[in-house]
């Protein structure tokens, strides 16, 4: 089937879902998805396993991140390696927002950089 469910939380967004990474990965099998996106809210722990897996079974995946900014959400992509670098720059920053308390001055510094 030519069907890929495209915005997939796993349980590593707390408290929103509680699908675990082999669970996602046995419902592409049994229902032969052509693959699938992971998306978690503001976090990436479950990337490096889901990508394991996806390619031990052969099928195509994606990796995102839900960004929630200032009350709205914000679901982005990586679409190649470098895609995903900026994925993983992008949840630097805002972890770095969140644990240390950056102020916004210091962050638009950090986005202007290469």
């Amino acid at each position: 089937m030519l069907f890929a469910p495209l915005n997939v939380v796993s349980c590593y967004t707390f408290l929103r879902s509680g699908l675990t990474i082999e669970r996602i990965i046995s419902g592409v099998k049994k229902n032969d998805y052509f693959g699938c996106a992971i998306c978690d809210e503001n976090v990436m722990y479950g990337v490096p396993m889901f990508i394991k897996s996806m390619e031990k079974i052969e099928k195509k995946y994606l990796v995102g991140l839900n960004l929630q900014v200032e009350e709205e959400s914000l679901c982005l992509y990586a679409i190649n390696e470098q895609g995903y670098l900026n994925l993983c720059y992008l949840y630097l920053v805002l972890m770095l927002l969140h644990v240390y308390q950056i102020q916004s001055y210091f962050l638009r510094y950090l986005l202007q950089l290469d």
